[in-house]
């Protein structure tokens, strides 16, 4: 199902909003200016990327954590037999070379290291020198274990070894700021920050975790249920829910930042697929935004699934003009169980089709849907 359904880098798209709903557009895009254009920037990237390996993260071409969390194939470490292996194997590799999702999430993170490093600092100086900070910058910092004494260890450590604005070597930088974690004397202060820094990057990237769904979605049945919803249940958390506290300005960027990206990769879909957009509802082009934003979280979902099942006549895109005119289909309403209920129900039907002797587009359509690869636009 992994390789089946998941199109791979292009829907990841929305992640780029995230960088903003972090800290904002001003600050961001100045610090990625910064690091992207300065004549020593890279060797900023670079250094990111380590402090951000040092946490376990951007490491995703090695270990591909994301895509496997994405996939619901995160706790698959132990392979017991050759067909096993030789599975895990070929996952690796479509998730590495042929969808691009472990290419995209070492870089994006990377990036995130260095927006949310920069961040994390800019919070850490001004708690250390008994400057005046937001009451959201306070609980950030709170969330992340930091408090005063902690802050200004933290800083004390930066200054001594760390790279940009406020440390002993600036190289020349206004608003970024790299820890450079590894040579730290100060133990504690190096793996709180690094917590810190692991924790932020995936609430920015979201990325699900233990801790983000029900326990029933981690047994070996509940997984085969939700596979694909995690991802869902922890951007409720870690967007939705969080984006809703904060109430920022910040926030109401990212969101339409979001769903103007969603919208992007919606159109580039339907194009991809030989169908004209032009000709889709406008409710229905709204609703496909906001789902491939992920901004509803689990929301998304159970619409989806309250359509289903009031045969179209309930839903959001009822409510903004769109919707389908005609009722699901029992493959449909059985794909509410999860990926591989509906790959099961489209072997059925293809299986069915062929003892009658009756072919059509459907049988096609049907078969088409159980290749692997078959999602992904280059090789369509």
């Amino acid at each position: 199902t992994a390789m089946t359904y998941l199109s791979g880098i292009l829907a990841a798209v929305p992640d780029v909003a995230r960088l903003v709903m972090a800290d904002g557009i001003s600050k961001n895009f100045g610090r990625l200016y910064e690091g992207f254009f300065n004549d020593m920037g890279w060797r900023m990237m670079k250094l990111s990327r380590s402090d951000a390996q040092l946490t376990g993260e951007a490491t995703d071409m090695f270990l591909g954590t994301r895509a496997a969390l994405f996939a619901d194939t995160g706790d698959i470490f132990g392979l017991m037999n050759t067909l096993e292996r030789k599975s895990g194997q070929i996952t690796n590799f479509y998730f590495s070379y042929i969808n691009a999702m472990n290419i995209w999430n070492t870089g994006v993170k990377n990036v995130a290291s260095l927006v949310n490093g920069s961040k994390i600092l800019d919070y850490v100086e001004a708690m250390a020198q008994g400057k005046q900070i937001s009451t959201k910058a306070k609980a950030q910092l709170k969330n992340l274990f930091i408090d005063e004494a902690m802050a200004t260890r933290i800083y004390d450590q930066y200054k001594q070894f760390g790279l940009g604005r406020g440390a002993g070597e600036s190289a020349g930088y206004d608003k970024l700021r790299v820890a450079r974690a590894d040579n730290w004397l100060d133990k504690q202060a190096r793996d709180t920050y690094l917590s810190a820094l692991q924790k932020d990057i995936n609430i920015t990237i979201v990325t699900p975790g233990k801790g983000d769904v029900p326990l029933w979605m981690n047994t070996e049945i509940g997984g085969v249920l939700a596979q694909f919803k995690k991802f869902g249940m922890s951007a409720t958390q870690k967007v939705l829910m969080r984006g809703m506290q904060e109430r920022d300005a910040n926030f109401l960027i990212g969101v339409i930042t979001l769903v103007t990206l969603g919208a992007m990769v919606d159109g580039f879909r339907y194009r991809q697929f030989g169908r004209d957009y032009s000709k889709v509802k406008t409710g229905d082009k709204i609703i496909s935004a906001i789902e491939r934003s992920a901004i509803l979280g689990i929301f998304s979902d159970v619409n989806r699934m309250v359509e289903t099942l009031s045969n179209n006549r309930l839903g959001l895109s009822q409510m903004v003009g769109g919707g389908r005119p005609y009722k699901p289909t029992l493959k449909q309403k059985v794909g509410l169980a999860g990926p591989t209920a509906s790959y099961i129900a489209n072997l059925t039907d293809i299986m069915l089709d062929w003892g009658k002797g009756k072919h059509d587009h459907t049988t096609a359509r049907a078969i088409r849907k159980t290749l692997p690869f078959q999602n992904i636009w280059y090789l369509d």
